[in-house]
């Protein structure tokens, strides 16, 4: 299995959160599944490789595909000979990529051949017959910048920081964000829907719940107390509700259970 993240070109920086690789090649036999859980960041997904297939779903993921924000654990089927690229977003940004309001991507996978045509097969076909990780990635960056600077659409900014502050990893809390932004909460949940795709206070408990992943990358052995408080939750107890709310399982049974492209997502930064 290989994995690696990329930063991006200055370009795309105020959009793009990284770029990343995953690719295996298991000789024939099917790759065990990836438990997939939610980290905040909506993705452009290019299959190089065997496409991916979905827990409940007999058809394959398209080869290009925008993934929205996911708001409970997504199960993943990877084929023996994987090829993956993902761009990953900054929270409010993606919809500047696509034009659509975010909330009717949450929980969902739309195949980008029904919004780019003909050009997301093109692209695919390209980034396969490429030689190296590093070529590749630029060969995506280069249709991603592409794309966002034809794009007419732009970012709210209120938004934007709004995210930025929740994503900061300080303790802060919405109703702080409705006094800042001196617009009422319905007002501020309309606008995370439409630009995030979730409501700030869910957006808030799924960055809460990525930061137990950043904590654990770095404290060896897990001391689950110390790791509860250390990612912002009240106590230990706090922090397995959202587990069980975010990954479907214990601590203790992700850790466990989560082999390849998952374990390395939920390290990722």
């Amino acid at each position: 299995m290989f994995y690696a993240e990329f930063h991006p070109s200055p370009e795309l920086a105020h959009a793009v959160r990284c770029i990343w690789v995953f690719e295996t090649d298991a000789g024939g036999e099917p790759a065990a599944p990836q438990r997939i859980v939610p980290d905040g960041h909506p993705e452009l997904i290019l299959h190089s490789g065997d496409c991916f297939f979905e827990q409940g779903d007999e058809t394959a993921q398209p080869r290009v595909l925008f993934a929205g924000q996911i708001a409970s654990p997504l199960v993943l089927q990877a084929g023996p000979r994987a090829g993956v690229i993902g761009v990953r977003f900054l929270p409010a940004a993606a919809r500047t990529l696509l034009g659509i309001p975010m909330r009717e991507l949450t929980d969902a996978r739309l195949d980008l051949a029904s919004v780019w045509g003909r050009n997301a097969d093109l692209l695919a076909d390209e980034v396969a017959a490429i030689q190296g990780v590093d070529n590749k990635v630029r060969r995506v960056e280069l249709a991603v910048g592409e794309r966002l600077a034809a794009s007419r659409v732009k970012q709210d900014a209120l938004v934007a920081q709004c995210v930025a502050a929740l994503d900061a990893g300080d303790a802060v809390r919405v109703e702080e964000l409705v006094r800042q932004s001196r617009i009422s909460v319905r007002q501020l949940e309309r606008r995370f829907h439409h630009e995030v795709g979730v409501p700030p206070r869910l957006l808030a408990s799924i960055l809460r719940f990525r930061r137990i992943f950043d904590v654990l990358e770095y404290r060896q052995p897990v001391r689950w107390v110390e790791t509860a408080l250390t990612a912002g939750y009240f106590d230990q107890a706090h922090m397995i509700r959202d587990f069980r709310r975010f990954a479907g399982c214990t601590p203790r049974e992700y850790l466990q259970s989560s082999p390849g492209l998952a374990s390395a997502l939920a390290s990722a930064r």
